[in-house]
């Protein structure tokens, strides 16, 4: 580094760093290096331990936000993601283990300066307590042999076990008893879905439009980013222009755009599903299919999943999403054809307007002691003199 003595004497630097104070500080960045950390973070805020995918976003002084490139974001000195555009944030699974964590990011402009900043996350307290779980709930839909829905089976029919061990169902909803529903919809809008992506606005706007008055949608559109844009919106007009606004673009990361359906969900509301449409096997996410299996069992909602296109790759979609579909109780569909996709909505409609809703307190969770690593618990609905009936449940939850 130069010295700023080559002056002369030891006043001359003083005098240079009063100059400095009364200026407002030191010189701008210059072009090459990395300037003074101008750049501040908006999330996260270093108040708490970062253990799952976290939103990772910046605030860029003003007048740079147009001169901006992209801006590089690294956790531990790893880069993880960048942004190219604004608002420049994106996100990454920081996974469970709750460590303390030293983030930077780098905001490149046009003329080669560089923004710095930087943010400590502290580490999870490493005291575990006792979990106790109140209630669990688990949707089931029940058919008969022909896959026609049964409705009206009574709670005296249903017969819930956790882990093999019978539990009391404290909580019943059935079919007719049908409370608000809280629709989470994510639709793929990377490019490769430019061929099928005006007759599934068309599909998607009818499904709308079947849906009752008082339930409500979460609206997300994805490609290698995930854009939510409506949470819990009732309004079927207002919904239908944000789909008809939509315009296919980018790569394709649909485990992001899964878990971040289910985080927009109610937690008070039992009755609630996410439905993700894609046309492409997963290229860009941050989470690993086992990150998003454990999110799918934490929420307990069921997951649906349509397929497009006759070129896309189905097969490897139907492969990696169907485990995370049947644990949570939800399916998946393929639909190659218009009238397939129609098709699909069809049953997605039927399943939601004929689910159950089961509660039940599990037997020892008010007397069990922390165990040092959480495990599955296996939940199994049956039917009580029943004639073949199938039960599509919940598979279980960690605990």
């Amino acid at each position: 580094m130069r010295s700023v003595a080559a002056s002369g004497s030891a006043s001359g630097l003083v005098t240079v760093l009063f100059a400095l104070a009364i200026l407002g500080g030191p010189a701008s960045p210059v072009p090459g290096q990395e300037g003074s950390p101008a750049v501040t973070f908006a999330s996260p805020d270093g108040s708490r331990a970062m253990e799952s995918t976290e939103r990772l976003s910046v605030v860029l002084p003003p007048g740079t936000e147009d001169r901006t490139v992209r801006v590089l974001f690294s956790v531990d000195g790893r880069r993880v993601c960048v942004a190219e555009a604004a608002p420049f944030e994106c996100s990454w699974d920081f996974g469970g283990d709750g460590r303390a964590r030293v983030i930077r990011a780098v905001a490149e402009l046009d003329d080669e300066t560089r923004l710095v900043a930087r943010v400590h996350t502290p580490m999870r307290m490493s005291i575990r307590f006792r979990t106790s779980v109140e209630r669990v709930m688990v949707p089931a839909v029940v058919t008969d042999r022909e896959g026609r829905y049964l409705a009206g089976l009574p709670v005296e029919r249903f017969v819930v076990f956790e882990d093999g061990a019978p539990q009391e169902i404290s909580y019943f909803e059935a079919p007719a008893d049908r409370s608000q529903l809280d629709l989470a919809i994510a639709i793929d809008i990377s490019g490769s879905m430019a061929p099928v992506m005006p007759g599934l606005k068309t599909s998607v706007k009818a499904l709308l439009a079947s849906l009752r008055p008082d339930d409500v949608v979460t609206l997300l559109a994805f490609n290698q980013r995930t854009f939510l844009l409506s949470r819990q919106e009732p309004d079927r007009a207002h919904l239908a222009s944000l789909i008809d606004d939509l315009q296919p673009s980018g790569l394709t990361s649909l485990y992001d755009a899964i878990v971040r359906a289910l985080d927009a969900l109610d937690e008070s509301n039992p009755r609630k599903a996410v439905l993700a449409f894609t046309d492409g096997e997963d290229r860009s996410s941050f989470r690993s299919p086992e990150s998003v299996e454990q999110r799918v069992l934490d929420t307990g909602a069921p997951l649906y999943v349509v397929t497009l296109g006759p070129n896309s790759e189905t097969d490897a979609i139907v492969e990696t999403v169907g485990h995370l579909a049947t644990v949570s109780g939800g399916q998946v569909f393929r639909a190659d054809e218009p009238d397939e996709l129609d098709r699909a909505l069809a049953v997605f409609r039927d399943n939601v307007s004929n689910a159950y809703f089961l509660g039940y307190s599990p037997v020892d969770a008010a007397s069990q002691e922390a165990e040092p690593v959480e495990r599955f618990r296996q939940i199994r609905v049956r039917i009580r003199n029943s004639d073949g009936y199938q039960v599509r449940a919940r598979a279980g939850y960690r605990r």
